[in-house]
C-alpha cells in the first residue's frame, strides 16, 4: 500500500498539481496567512462571502472524478492530499469568493435575460450548434447540480467576469511596447556560412586495441545490458467479449422503439418572443392584440427588430425555460400567437414562425448499429462477472495463459526492459496498457499475483512476470562493434568542432570567408532572411540562434541538426519596420494585451487579499478531505 502511494505521488498529474499549487499561492496569496483555524462549518471566509462545506465537498468530489477519468483510474483522497489538491482547490475558491465579494460591494449584477443568453451560448450545452435542454440537464446531473444551483453558480461567475473585465478588459498594447516587440521578433538577418560535413574530416580508422579498451573501461556503464522481464498479459473490455451475433432482431427492434428520438430529428419550431419586465405589461399587450393590433405592431412599439426577437429553430427540449417550450409547441400553425406566458425568468408572448416536422430513420438502416450497442451493453454488464471468474481461476493457481484458453480469450507474452524495448531493440506490440504495465512489471516479481490495471472505461488487464533476466556488465568482446562505432562517432564530432573553431578564428582575424572556404575545399552559401525562433530549410535552430549572437560581421560556429558543423558570418542586419495595420501586428497586439490583462488581474486579486483578508478553517478542511490535522 505504501509503495502504491509513493508511486501515485510521482505521477505527472501529481507533479502538475503541485506546480499549480506553488504558482497559485505564490502569485495570488503569498504564504504567510494561508491557513488559520477557527470554528464552525465554513471552510473559508472572504469578506462577506463564505465557502461552505457543501460547496467545497461538491467541488472536491468533482475534481477527483475529473482527474480519475483523465488518468483512467480513480484518484483516492490519499493521493489527492499528497498532490496538494485540497489546498489548490480552496485557493481557487477563495480567489473566486474574493472577486465576488468585491463585485457585490460595487453593486455589480447580471440580468436574467443576459444570464439565459450566456447559458444558451455555452458550447457545453449545445448539440448541433444549438442549445439542448436534454444535454443541459444531463451535464448538471452528472456534476451533482440541481438547476437552481447551477444558475446561481452561473450568475456568480458572470458577475465575477464583469468585474475582472472592468479591471483588465480588452485593451490595446502601448505603441512603444509593440514597436520594441516587433523590432525583436521581426528583425531579419542574412548569413554567409560553411557547412562542415564528415567528408572534411575523412575516414577515421578503427582505434588501436589499447585505445578502445581504455575508452570502454571509462564508459562501461553505457554498454551495460539492462534488466529484462518476460510478462504474460491478459486484457478484457466490452469490445473483447461483446457478441453482436447473439443479439436477435426482436431485441434490436425493441431497442429501436425505446430510442426512436435517437434515430431522427425531433420536431423543431421557430418562434419570436417579446419579453416583459412586469406581468401587467404583458397583460396590456395581450389586450392590444385582442383589440386588433398585430404582433408586428407590438414589436415596433417596443423597438424590437424581428431578428432580435427570433429564438431560432429549436426542439422542445432546446428551450431553456420549459414553460416557454410548452407554449411554443402548443401553437397550431404559423402565425399563431400565445397568450401571456409566465416563464421562469420573465413573462413573455410568442408567435410561431415555422414548424419543421420530425424525421425518422428506418429500422433496417440502424439494425447493425443497434446490435453492436446492445452487445456492448451486455458485455459491460458481463465484465464484472468475467472479472470474478478470472480472479477465481487465478486464486486456484491457474496461470494467465491457461486462464485465456479456458475463457476463449487471447493472452500475449512479451519481454522488455524498463524503457519498453525488447532484447532486439524493437518496441513490443500488442501489449495492453503498456505505459502502465511496463513500470508495474518492474515493481513486481516472478510468482507475485498483481493487482489488475484499468483498461479503458470498463476493462481490466492482468499480468504476471514469468522470467527475469538480470542486468549485467557486458565484456568488451561482446560489444566490440558497438564500442568501436561510438568511439569513431565521438572522434568525428570532436574533429568537426575543432575544424570549425579553426576556420572561425581565421575569419575573426579578418580573412575573407571566401578565401577560408577555398583553402578548406568548401562552398560559401548564403542563407535566406532569418528571423529569431523561426526554422529555415537546411539550417537548424542552433544556426538560426547563432545568427543573432552579435552585430553585423560576427563570426561564430553552430551545431547542425544532422551533426554537421556550421561556420557562419553575419552578412546583413535588417531592422524591422513597424506597420500597425497588418495581421502580424494585430496578432502581436493581441498577445501583448493578453499578457498585460493577466498581469493586471493578478495584481488586482492580490490587492483584494490585502484589503479584505481571508481565513481558512483547517480543521473543517481536514475533515472534508479525510486528512486529520496535526495536533
Amino acid at each position: 500500500m505504501l509503495d502504491s502511494m509513493r508511486r501515485g505521488a510521482s505521477t505527472w498529474i501529481a507533479k502538475l498539481l503541485l506546480a499549480l499549487l506553488i504558482v497559485s499561492f505564490g502569485i495570488f496569496w503569498g504564504v504567510s496567512d494561508v491557513f488559520r483555524g477557527f470554528g464552525g462549518n465554513t471552510v473559508a471566509s472572504v469578506g462577506s462571502q463564505k465557502v461552505t462545506t457543501t460547496a467545497f465537498d461538491q467541488a472536491y468530489r468533482r475534481e477527483l472524478d475529473t482527474i480519475g477519468r483523465r488518468r483512467g483510474k480513480p484518484m483516492t483522497r490519499d493521493e489527492a492530499n499528497r498532490a496538494g489538491l485540497p489546498a489548490l482547490l480552496i485557493s481557487q475558491m477563495v480567489t473566486d469568493a474574493a472577486i465576488l465579494d468585491a463585485a457585490r460591494r460595487l453593486g455589480v449584477g447580471v440580468s436574467d435575460i443576459e444570464l439565459v443568453r450566456q447559458i444558451q451560448a455555452d458550447p457545453t450545452f449545445q448539440a448541433g450548434g444549438q442549445f439542448s435542454r436534454g444535454r443541459f440537464s444531463q451535464i448538471l446531473q452528472s456534476n451533482g447540480w440541481s438547476e437552481d444551483q447551477y444558475i446561481a453558480l452561473a450568475r456568480d461567475s458572470a458577475i465575477r467576469s464583469q468585474l475582472i473585465e472592468a479591471v483588465a478588459g480588452p485593451m490595446p498594447a502601448p505603441k512603444m511596447l509593440l514597436e520594441a516587440a516587433n523590432a525583436y521578433r521581426n528583425e531579419e538577418r542574412v548569413v554567409s556560412y560553411l557547412q562542415l560535413t564528415p567528408a572534411i574530416v575523412g575516414d577515421i580508422a578503427d582505434p588501436a586495441p589499447d585505445v578502445l579498451k581504455s575508452y570502454f573501461e571509462e564508459r562501461k556503464v553505457q554498454f551495460r545490458a539492462p534488466e529484462y522481464r518476460k510478462v504474460v498479459a491478459l486484457a478484457i473490455d466490452p469490445e473483447t467479449i461483446a457478441r453482436p451475433g447473439d443479439v436477435t432482431d426482436d431485441d434490436a427492434k425493441a431497442a429501436y422503439q425505446r430510442n426512436l428520438s435517437r434515430f431522427g430529428d425531433p420536431e423543431k419550431r421557430r418562434v419570436q418572443q417579446i419579453a416583459f419586465d412586469k406581468p401587467e405589461e404583458a397583460e396590456a399587450a395581450a389586450a392590444l392584440l385582442k383589440s386588433g393590433k398585430s404582433f408586428d405592431d407590438l414589436l415596433a412599439e417596443r423597438a424590437i427588430k424581428a431578428e432580435d426577437a427570433d429564438l431560432g429553430l429549436l426542439s422542445k427540449a432546446g428551450f431553456l425555460d420549459p414553460a416557454v417550450g410548452d407554449a411554443a409547441f402548443g401553437l397550431a400553425k404559423d402565425g399563431d400567437v400565445t397568450g401571456v406566458v409566465k416563464g421562469r425568468f420573465r413573462t413573455v408572448m410568442l408567435r410561431l414562425m415555422e414548424i419543421k416536422p420530425a424525421g425518422q430513420k428506418p429500422f433496417e438502416e440502424v439494425k447493425t448499429q443497434l446490435k453492436s450497442e446492445l452487445a456492448r451493453e451486455r458485455a459491460v454488464n458481463e465484465i464484472m462477472s468475467r472479472h470474478d471468474q478470472i480472479e477465481d481461476a487465478r486464486a486456484g493457481g491457474a496461470h494467465l495463459d491457461e486462464v485465456a484458453k479456458r475463457f476463449d480469450l487471447k493472452s500475449v507474452s512479451v519481454e522488455f526492459d524498463r524503457t519498453g524495448r525488447a532484447p532486439d531493440g524493437s518496441s513490443p506490440t500488442g501489449l495492453p496498457e503498456a505505459a502502465k504495465l511496463i513500470p508495474a512489471a518492474f515493481e513486481s516479481d516472478v510468482g507475485v499475483e498483481n493487482d489488475t490495471i484499468p483498461h479503458g472505461a470498463n476493462g481490466f488487464v492482468w499480468f504476471e512476470v514469468t522470467a527475469i533476466t538480470p542486468a549485467r556488465d557486458r565484456p568488451l568482446e561482446e560489444v566490440t562493434a558497438e564500442a568501436t562505432a561510438r568511439w569513431k562517432a565521438d572522434q568525428l564530432r570532436a574533429r568537426l568542432a575543432a575544424k570549425a573553431v579553426e576556420l572561425t578564428a581565421r575569419i575573426e582575424k579578418g580573412e575573407p570567408i571566401e578565401e577560408v572556404a577555398k583553402s578548406a575545399g568548401l562552398e560559401v552559401k548564403t542563407s535566406p532572411a532569418l528571423k529569431r525562433g523561426e526554422p529555415a530549410e537546411g539550417l537548424g535552430a542552433g544556426v538560426v540562434s547563432a545568427a543573432f549572437s552579435g552585430p553585423e560581421g560576427t563570426a561564430t560556429t553552430a551545431l547542425g541538426e544532422d551533426g554537421s558543423r556550421f561556420v557562419i558570418r553575419v552578412k546583413e542586419v535588417n531592422e524591422a519596420v513597424f506597420f500597425g495595420d497588418t495581421d502580424t501586428s494585430r496578432a502581436l497586439d493581441k498577445q501583448i494585451a493578453t499578457d498585460i490583462q493577466n498581469t493586471l488581474q493578478e495584481q488586482y486579486v492580490r490587492q483584494l487579499r490585502n484589503d479584505v483578508g481571508f481565513s481558512v478553517n483547517q480543521q473543517v478542511l481536514s475533515r472534508l478531505v479525510g486528512n486529520s490535522p496535526n495536533p
